[in-house]
């Protein structure tokens, strides 16, 4: 998997497409993974066991996580796993190697084994800090620096939310420009 290429399509054509490492010719994987008229792919990420993970997003009630591992793609779909709905709009790996979710409809998702057969999410809520159920804006992302999360938002209240799980944040050093548009929210 080292060395893959992965993207995804939207608009009139939705698709997920993978180049292998040396190869030359792209393979579409839309239907072997169910991604078409229905189901997007949305967010990747690869785990620190070198699984990687793909986000999807539905209208139609058809979301879904993929797992690739070992050359096998394993779906975890809504209708086995409910708290997999709407739109993931990223995916992020910790420092402790848990998989974090960031949805539309659900919030934020915890997988604390990335290898399991049967996902056990923890889920976090307004009771944690999260200012609504979902995180609908479409402009929701993770961000890492030295594996802490830290969370990008566009300017919006909507998306601010706490996760009081995280260890300090000593320092934040970047020499990227930023968009004024863009604002960091530190959780310590």
């Amino acid at each position: 998997m080292c060395g893959d290429k992965w993207i995804t399509t939207h608009g009139a054509v939705i698709e997920l497409w993978r180049l292998e490492s040396g190869s030359d010719s792209w393979q579409n994987l839309s239907s072997v993974l169910g991604i078409g008229t229905t189901r997007g792919g949305s967010a990747f990420v690869e785990d620190k066991a070198g699984n990687l993970w793909i986000g999807t997003g539905s209208d139609a009630n058809d979301t879904a996580l993929i797992r690739y591992r070992d050359g096998q793609f394993k779906i975890f779909t809504q209708a086995e796993y409910p708290l997999l709905s709407g739109w993931m709009r990223d995916l992020f790996v910790d420092d402790k190697g848990r998989l974090w979710i960031a949805d539309t409809i659900t919030g934020v998702l915890r997988l604390d084994d990335v290898n399991a057969d049967q996902l056990d999410f923890k889920r976090y809520t307004p009771a944690e800090g999260l200012s609504s159920k979902g995180l609908s804006h479409k402009k929701f992302n993770f961000l890492s620096i030295s594996n802490k999360l830290l969370k990008l938002s566009a300017k919006s209240s909507s998306c601010a939310f706490l996760l009081r799980h995280f260890v300090s944040l000593k320092t934040f050093v970047t020499n990227v420009r930023i968009p004024a548009r863009i604002r960091f929210e530190f959780f310590f």
